[in-house]
């Protein structure tokens, strides 16, 4: 599914403000005279996103929390402060964000994400292509070869790393 420029302006503000569609809206809890003790005493935890929920959408490329939030300057996806992750390098375009994570079983060094209206977003594998296409293709069912729909920004493409040949690079382009 490819989000409309208004839809994602829409999951944009959404993110900014800290809403989100998939979370009821907060209620403030009952004044401390008329709550219970036991109440009072029980806290719920807030359970940290984990690398698997942040980059959940990739390959569909279906990625609404990953980007920078251009007035805080950080990103809106909680992921990142949940692993409090500085980034490793900036550019005019794109933050990146340097990881020891795993992505359907290959390891995931590095995450780019956009820091303007930029569409790119890039995992970044410690495995060379070959490995990396049959790993993909044995846990997602694609290889994610370049086709009309990673051009379209519907499905990721998969590339060899141009600075690093035993590395590969999962590419989504959207285009809104």
């Amino acid at each position: 599914m490819r989000l409309s420029l208004k839809s994602f302006m829409a999951v944009a503000a959404l993110a900014a403000c800290g809403c989100s569609r998939a979370e009821p809206p907060v209620v403030a809890p009952a004044p401390a005279s008329v709550a219970s003790p036991a109440a009072s005493q029980t806290t719920q935890a807030k359970t940290p996103m984990s690398f698997e929920q942040a980059v959940a959408g990739f390959p569909r490329c279906e990625l609404p929390g990953l980007y920078i939030d251009l007035e805080t300057g950080q990103p809106a996806s909680p992921y990142f402060a949940d692993q409090r992750l500085a980034p490793c390098e900036t550019t005019d375009k794109l933050t990146t964000y340097c990881l020891k994570e795993r992505f359907h079983g290959l390891p995931v060094a590095k995450l780019a994400i956009p820091n303007t209206t930029f569409p790119v977003f890039a995992l970044y594998f410690d495995a060379d292509l070959a490995t990396a296409r049959k790993t993909l293709s044995r846990t997602l069912g694609s290889q994610f070869k370049a086709s009309k729909k990673s051009r379209d920004g519907i499905v990721p493409e998969l590339l060899a790393d141009p600075q690093d040949g035993k590395k590969s690079i999962l590419v989504c382009t959207k285009e809104f």
